[in-house]
């Protein structure tokens, strides 16, 4: 309720202040560490390709948000999440690739690739198609019965098959 009193002096806000106290024992009960990077900083970045998780050495470009980070990995920006990333403690990592040409050079091999080894490197690129061993039963149409009064099927060894429109 306003009183008059109010106007003249107005009570102050009532912010909750942070219970520093039982944020920390929260933080310890829960393994919860701060984790923050600088730019530059030598990361692990976890990478998603190929359907694997598996982890890549990068550099923090910048911070992007509170706890989001872009982060160089292999001469690209990933965006990840703080919780994404662990501290790495190993230099970058250096390059050791020579140009192919230079390679042949010295060695005095043909400049050409053969048309074998061609095909070979995009097989092993698109690799084969698996396919489930598994047979198939075909698919059976429900037959609406609106005298019946259930549609479970008795299996021999004591299982019940459900159809779809008796779901328990």
């Amino acid at each position: 309720m306003r009183l008059p009193m109010d106007a003249i002096r107005p009570s102050p806000k009532n912010h909750p202040k942070r219970n520093r106290t039982m944020e920390n024992q929260f933080n310890r009960h829960h393994g919860a560490r701060s984790r923050t990077f600088l730019p530059g900083q030598a990361v692990w970045a976890k990478d998603y390709r190929n359907g694997k998780e598996k982890w890549t050495q990068g550099h923090i470009v910048r911070r992007s948000g509170k706890v989001i980070y872009d982060v160089d990995v292999q001469s690209s920006i990933w965006v990840r999440h703080a919780n994404q990333l662990r501290h790495s403690y190993l230099p970058k990592r250096q390059s050791n690739d020579i140009p192919l040409n230079i390679l042949l050079d010295t060695f005095e091999l043909p400049q050409s690739v053969p048309a074998a080894c061609r095909k070979q490197n995009k097989a092993k690129k698109d690799g084969p198609t698996r396919r489930s061993q598994r047979r198939r039963k075909p698919t059976s149409v429900l037959q609406v019965d609106p005298q019946q009064t259930s549609y479970r099927h008795h299996l021999q060894r004591g299982g019940v098959r459900w159809s779809k429109r008796d779901n328990p």
